[in-house]
C-alpha cells in the first residue's frame, strides 16, 4: 500500500479512494470500471472507503 502523497505513483492505498488525486482517479475507475465522473460521484455519495463505493456502483448498475 502506499499513502496518499501525490509524489508517490504506485498502487493506491487499498480500502481507501481519494478522488482529489488524478493518479488515484485513474487506478480506481480502471479498477472499477467505470469513468472518472461516475468514480468522483461514487466517492461523493458513498463516501472514500472502496468497499461503500463497491456497493454504491452494483446499486447503481455501474461496477464491473
Amino acid at each position: 500500500r502506499m499513502s496518499d502523497e501525490p509524489k508517490q505513483v504506485g498502487k493506491p492505498d487499498d480500502t481507501r479512494i481519494n478522488a482529489q488525486q488524478d493518479h488515484e482517479l485513474d487506478y480506481w475507475s480502471l479498477e472499477l470500471g467505470v469513468s472518472r465522473g461516475v468514480l468522483r460521484e461514487a466517492v461523493e455519495k458513498a463516501g472514500p472507503m472502496v468497499a461503500d463505493v463497491r456497493r454504491y456502483l452494483r446499486r447503481i448498475g455501474g461496477d464491473e
